[in-house]
């Protein structure tokens, strides 16, 4: 059997410069995103990686069930209710 090894490298696998401008895209928005996500999310999601879903629940209980019914309920009203009716009537 022949070994189908490539004559060169890929491109693709090449890694990322650290000076490249894409590296420091991703690195701006992280910390963006960091800023604004909330404390009570960073701190779910340690819990979440130390102790896996059931210390989540046993540590947040129905606040974190609540939380995220909420956060899907009003971004899905949003993007399935708010944003077409505001394009039919044409204010948006």
């Amino acid at each position: 059997m022949q070994d189908l090894k490539p004559s060169q490298p890929s491109e693709l696998n090449t890694p990322l410069r650290s000076d490249s401008i894409a590296v420091r895209l991703l690195d701006s928005f992280a910390q963006f995103r960091a800023r604004i996500t909330p404390k009570f999310i960073h701190e779910a999601r340690a819990t979440f990686k130390a102790q896996g879903f059931r210390g989540v629940i046993k540590r947040y209980g129905w606040k974190a069930f609540a939380f995220f019914f909420a956060y899907y309920l009003i971004r899905d009203s949003i993007l399935y209710i708010i944003i077409p009716f505001l394009i039919a009537k044409g204010l948006f």
